[in-house]
């Protein structure tokens, strides 16, 4: 079976030699998009102090600092770099097509209560603290933060604050664009 490319390779060919060689038909490509002018378009700079509708909080207001960073290097190695600033990263790119099950948010039950009262308390707070998200060839996930998030998907959050760090040890996806959703 053809690739799309070999196909339209064959077809150009046969339209040279059809139309005579005086014409030319340079084949247009595209430089492969760089994985983190890629991941800044997919996780946008969060201008302000609110994403999602809730304040951003910090341990220690005075330096703003994300908390755990060091688990970076512990998980990737010097494999890694990071996004400048805070990022929006959206929940559905987090998410995939899991199901979620509100009911059973932990395999413990002790977990499940700690994200439940965590959850309550973002909502009485109206704050979270950013999380880490690691973009590896696989796509995203929380290295640190994971009970801030599942709390936040049980509360319905469309984004979450993060410090994004891409994998360089192996090569970021490209993810396509997004289309908007229509109902």
């Amino acid at each position: 079976m053809r690739s799309r490319a070999q196909t339209i390779a064959i077809i150009l060919s046969k339209y040279k030699k059809k139309m005579g060689s005086s014409r030319s038909f340079a084949a247009k490509s595209k430089p492969p998009a760089d994985p983190r002018s890629t991941a800044e378009r997919d996780y946008p700079l969060i201008n302000g102090d609110t994403v999602d509708g809730r304040d951003l909080y910090w341990k220690d207001e005075r330096t703003r600092i994300v908390s755990n960073t060091d688990s970076i290097s512990a998980t990737l190695d010097d494999d890694w770099t990071e996004l400048k600033g805070l990022r929006e990263v959206p929940m559905t790119l987090l998410n995939g097509d899991s199901e979620f099950n509100p009911k059973r948010l932990s395999y413990s039950t002790t977990e499940s209560d700690r994200i439940r009262a965590l959850a309550a308390t973002i909502r009485d707070s109206n704050a979270v603290e950013p999380v880490i998200v690691v973009v590896d060839k696989e796509g995203p996930y929380v290295l640190e933060g994971g009970h801030r998030y599942t709390a936040l998907r049980l509360l319905g959050a469309k984004s979450i604050p993060a410090l994004v760090i891409l994998d360089t040890h192996d090569p970021v996806p490209v993810l396509p664009k997004r289309k908007a959703k229509h109902p």
